[in-house]
């Protein structure tokens, strides 16, 4: 793995070190765990939070909105997450599923023929 160099002010930094111990206890159970680690993990989190408090306020159809032009952009990356959050159970899909019986003419009550 490359890593970059970051800079950070002696507040922030006396802060990631003070805090490290939580983390150690609770990501490492007690185990010490490098201050990049502990910076990478706060980075990517607070990333993660950033874009939530962007994005996660939204309704449930500019969450649709969003994720149409992902996909628009880059179908590849965004089609084999939404299948691997399907095949681990992560998304529902049965109204895909019902709206695809409806436009074959199928219903639940009738049992799929095999060729």
């Amino acid at each position: 793995m490359r890593y970059r160099r970051v800079r950070l002010d002696e507040g922030t930094y006396a802060a990631l070190v003070a805090f490290r111990p939580i983390v150690e206890h609770v990501v490492e159970q007690g185990e010490h765990m490098d201050i990049d680690a502990v910076l990478g993990l706060a980075v990517r989190m607070g990333l993660d939070v950033m874009l939530r408090d962007l994005i996660g306020a939204g309704d449930a159809q500019t969450l649709l909105k969003t994720v149409q032009g992902l996909a628009a952009e880059n179908p590849a990356a965004v089609y084999a997450f939404v299948l691997g959050r399907l095949r681990a159970g992560n998304l529902g899909f049965g109204q895909f599923v019902e709206a695809w019986r409806q436009i074959n003419g199928k219903s639940d009550a009738e049992p799929e023929q095999e060729p």
